[in-house]
């Protein structure tokens, strides 16, 4: 085992993964919070605007009002809701990761498998809100009228649970440093 000499808790190693945790919680929560997860773009536009569907609301391109986008809360049926369940759990996971790695700059001996273990949890709870999201919607394709299409915020979901699943996966392979 490698020994650290007191003091040097913070080391590059720990920075590029503290790091790493800080944009997987940056991209679930950019996810769960905007409005773009599904995208109904008319080929029509002077009729109507495209369709942005999140979790949250649902937001339209009038084109009476200069594209403009207005937006109304959106009511969820029972998938949505399991949905924005599983990826708050997910976003909420960060704070028990917050905790711990402010306790961690205090204390030499704590090691990062909680976070690791912490930090795989909340991928699979995104992945599950992913997946859950998958078979709830609308299959993308091209129709003569509209074209179905994810967002972006759905594609930040995905890189976000990976990222947090490859950096709990470091977290807990991690040997105990002894010092």
């Amino acid at each position: 085992m490698t020994v650290i000499k007191y003091g040097s808790r913070f080391t590059k190693e720990r920075f590029l993964l503290y790091i790493a945790i800080s944009v997987s919680f940056a991209f679930i929560a950019i996810s769960n919070g905007t409005t773009s997860w599904f995208i109904k773009a008319w080929t029509k536009k002077d009729v109507f605007g495209d369709e942005y569907h999140g979790l949250w609301k649902i937001c339209y391109d009038r084109p009476n009002r200069g594209f403009d986008s207005s937006c109304f809360e959106r009511v969820g049926d029972a998938f949505t809701n399991v949905v924005r369940f599983l990826l708050c759990l997910s976003f909420l996971c960060y704070a028990i990761i917050l905790g711990y790695i402010i306790a961690m700059q205090f204390r030499a001996d704590l090691t990062f498998n909680p976070v690791g273990v912490v930090l795989i949890t909340a991928a699979l709870l995104a992945l599950s809100g992913l997946i859950l999201f998958l078979a709830s919607n609308d299959i993308p394709r091209v129709h003569w009228l509209f074209i179905n299409k994810y967002g972006y915020s759905f594609g930040v979901g995905w890189a976000g649970m990976a990222i947090a699943m490859v950096s709990g996966i470091i977290c807990i392979s991690l040997p105990k440093v002894q010092y």
